[in-house]
């Protein structure tokens, strides 16, 4: 997933299947800020409960219009196509302020 956006991949979970707890999600997103990093790449098949986590951290899903914050139940992703038929998408962070 990060070939199709051209970032770096500095998650130590092999898939978001891998990914299942709060504290892991935490634990990436402390891993990619420690990289200076600033985006993270989802399939579209997700269960969106991660997404509050990612907008608690700063990130904002990209849209057709560009990044904007997330809103529950409002959120129009700027998806990608994905070889095995789901999506990907993308999210943001625009500041590269400490960790919240």
């Amino acid at each position: 997933m990060a070939d199709a956006y051209g970032v770096v991949n500095v998650s130590s979970y092999t898939g978001i299947e891998s990914i299942v707890t709060v504290e892991r999600v935490e634990a990436d997103l402390d891993a990619l800020h420690e990289a200076g990093g600033n985006t993270v790449i989802l399939p579209t098949s997700l269960d969106p409960s991660i997404f509050p986590v990612l907008a608690s951290r700063g990130f904002q899903p990209l849209t057709p219009d560009g990044a904007r914050p997330y809103v529950e139940g409002e959120a129009t992703f700027d998806s990608r196509p994905w070889p095995n038929g789901d999506g990907i998408v993308k999210w943001v962070r625009l500041s590269r302020s400490a960790r919240p």
